[in-house]
């Protein structure tokens, strides 16, 4: 998360859709579910209350826009929305702080992720990146 914040020349590369002074919103690499976005902001820190509230104020502001982005351009039926901090909590970049925004329908879930061990994504990150980053547009983002 920080070297994608450190290095905005690679945000195609890095699937990032959205960048700020603050943080950015992008794709999760290893989505739970088609859309899955990434809000971080760009000082890494490992837990919220590490961040001044002027800095969680900025994170919120970017997980609203991130919320905004995930309904505008999949329109889904839900949306899970979580803090990991800490590994014990299933944190898999400890160190940094981030929110998932896991876009969900009725029925999305199925046999693969229990029997093979496997998540089943119907599109690619490229192509979820080019939708969300014309929404972003629209948007004025």
């Amino acid at each position: 998360l920080r070297d994608a914040f450190l290095d905005p020349a690679s945000d195609g590369k890095n699937l990032v859709i959205v960048r700020n002074a603050h943080g950015l919103i992008m794709l999760n690499l290893y989505p739970y579910a088609g859309g899955h976005l990434l809000v971080a902001l760009g000082e890494a820190r490992g837990r919220l209350l590490d961040y001044t509230p002027e800095q969680r104020a900025e994170f919120w502001k970017l997980v609203d826009v991130g919320m905004d982005l995930v309904e505008r351009a999949l329109e889904p039926q839900g949306v899970n929305m979580g803090i990991n901090q800490g590994r014990a909590s299933g944190a898999g970049v400890p160190q940094h702080l981030h929110a998932h925004l896991v876009p969900r329908w009725s029925g999305d879930i199925n046999f693969m992720t229990t029997v093979g061990n496997v998540r089943v994504i119907p599109t690619s990150v490229e192509k979820m990146a080019e939708r969300y980053r014309v929404v972003a547009g629209a948007m004025g983002l």
